[in-house]
């Protein structure tokens, strides 16, 4: 052994034990001293006794306890079997040292102690003397998901880790150490495409990343142009006049209402407010026809001329020579016009000369 500097007294012990665990002899190895555990080297305060814990890890171990007594006398504690006492020197400068062991049946934390003769500084450190396994129930350590250990050639070995993937893209594998099964969780996050109008898309636990179903944007609107936007993840359903052409004139032009549908358009006004025009609406020019209609314009005067003007409206102009009507209501009535047109023509003296002499003549 090599220490750390030199000293006045020193003594050395060697344990042999069978049955080791060739890959893995020792293990859990704690060491203390009067300050306790993994004390300062310097202080505390002297005691008679000492108790640390040490945690074995294979059944069949032995638990291994070695202190440093100096020149005291030491008891180990129960169930242990002290193996070597020995001690070099006098006083103060007194090396010594005792060596305890005690077989342990089952992994457990068992109180490794022991008492001296009188207080000292003493100094402790323990272990597990791991045993070798004999068959592959021993390296069992109760766990599922890190594999089944087995023995070989007195050494435990570790086992594969259980192998949880499913060859799933979409799952999520890992293994349950509490229902001692693998874990293969279909994640749909795993499958999206960050695409809307496809719809979302799903993870099945077998058959992995199936499609989504596309987004209806059907709004039952007939004339409404349905389209899914991607840019904005939403429907758009714009409204199309033309869907509601009924391609006549007359009546209108139709609309597209985006939540009502076709609305029926404003029929054409031809009226021209001209009184003497026929006004009608031409379906097969798409215009409006006022056609002017002279009767429409009739005064009842026959010497004046009637006529309808497409945008003056009614004209009258009086026609020249015209004779008055001569009513013929009597005969009487017919003889006094006669004699005022003859008046008015030549004069009545003149009328009256002429008549007086072919009267004479006969």
């Amino acid at each position: 052994a090599t220490l750390a500097a030199s000293v006045g007294r020193s003594v050395i012990t060697v344990s042999r034990y069978s049955g080791v665990n060739p890959s893995t002899p020792t293990a859990g190895v704690v060491q203390g001293n009067t300050n306790g555990v993994d004390g300062a080297c310097s202080g505390g305060s002297d005691t008679s006794s000492y108790g640390f814990n040490v945690t074995t890890t294979a059944d069949g171990s032995r638990v291994y306890g070695a202190v440093a007594i100096r020149q005291r006398s030491h008891s180990p504690g129960s169930g242990f079997t002290e193996r070597a006492e020995v001690r070099s020197g006098n006083g103060n400068s007194a090396a010594g040292v005792a060596v305890e062991d005690q077989l342990v049946a089952t992994p457990a934390a068992t109180l490794v102690d022991g008492s001296l003769s009188s207080s000292s500084d003493w100094a402790f450190v323990g272990l597990e003397i791991v045993a070798a396994c004999t068959d592959d129930l021993e390296c069992d350590d109760g766990l599922f998901c890190n594999g089944s250990e087995t023995c070989s050639s007195g050494s435990c070995v570790a086992g594969a880790p259980v192998a949880c993937g499913d060859g799933v893209s979409c799952t999520l594998d890992s293994c349950n150490e509490a229902t001692d099964a693998c874990d293969n969780t279909p994640d749909d996050g795993l499958c999206d495409d960050a695409l809307f109008c496809n719809g979302s898309e799903t993870c099945d636990a077998l058959l992995g990343c199936q499609p989504g179903t596309p987004v209806d944007c059907d709004d039952l609107v007939a004339c409404t142009i349905d389209t899914c936007n991607e840019a904005t993840d939403a429907c758009d359903n714009t409204p199309d006049h033309g869907l509601c052409d009924d391609a006549l004139f007359c009546n209108g032009s139709e609309t597209c209402d985006a939540l009502l549908g076709c609305q029926a358009g404003t029929i054409v006004d031809c009226d021209d407010l001209v009184a003497c025009t026929v006004d009608g609406c031409n379906e097969s020019t798409d215009t409006c026809d006022n056609a002017p209609v002279d009767a429409l314009c009739d005064d009842e005067d026959a010497c004046t001329e009637d006529v309808c003007h497409p945008t003056l409206a009614c004209q009258y102009s009086a026609i020249p020579s015209c004779p008055p009507e001569v009513p013929s209501s009597s005969h009487l009535t017919r003889v006094v016009l006669i004699v005022s047109l003859m008046f008015a023509v030549g004069g009545a003296t003149g009328w009256l000369d002429r008549r007086t002499r072919k009267h004479r003549a006969r």
